[in-house]
């Protein structure tokens, strides 16, 4: 994640249910398209996703842990159960439009929220309405691995 979402999101827990949301829906949307031209019905995916708000060295760095599965449950007739169908492993075209597709999304999703784009290296310095000025300094630099205390 780009350093100014990751630093809004180690403040706004709000946004980082907004951003797993996005990303999510994108996947499954991905694993749908995937199932059907398989010719399968009804497909919808599974997942376990959690935050994690701190990297290897005990940084902040808020993201995103996911386990997604490698299939789908569908039905293989339109009144019976539905059954896991394992797909076939993404190739590296099909890896690279999903990631397409959420940059978008979420890229839209957060321009209806006021929130600077993704490639806005900038907004990770731009001040959020922290208790005190000193919290939102130390946060702008944990999540770009810069010491806030000077030398």
């Amino acid at each position: 994640m780009p350093f100014a979402l990751r630093y809004r999101m180690a403040y706004d827990h709000r946004l980082v249910r907004e951003v797993r949301r996005v990303m999510m829906r994108t996947i499954f949307a991905f694993l749908r398209r995937r199932a059907r031209a398989r010719g399968l019905a009804e497909p919808e995916g599974g997942a376990v996703a959690f935050v994690q708000r701190f990297g290897s060295a005990l940084n902040l760095n808020p993201h995103l842990h996911v386990l997604v599965l490698d299939g789908v449950y569908a039905r293989p007739a339109p009144d019976g159960p539905r059954l896991f169908h394992r797909l076939p492993d993404p190739t590296e075209a099909e890896i690279s439009t999903l990631l397409s597709a959420l940059r978008a999304r979420l890229s839209r999703r957060l321009r209806r929220l006021g929130i600077p784009p993704l490639d806005d290296e900038t907004a990770a310095e731009a001040p959020l309405p922290f208790a005190s000025e000193s919290l939102g300094a130390t946060y702008a630099a944990a999540v770009q691995d810069r010491d806030a205390s000077g030398a």
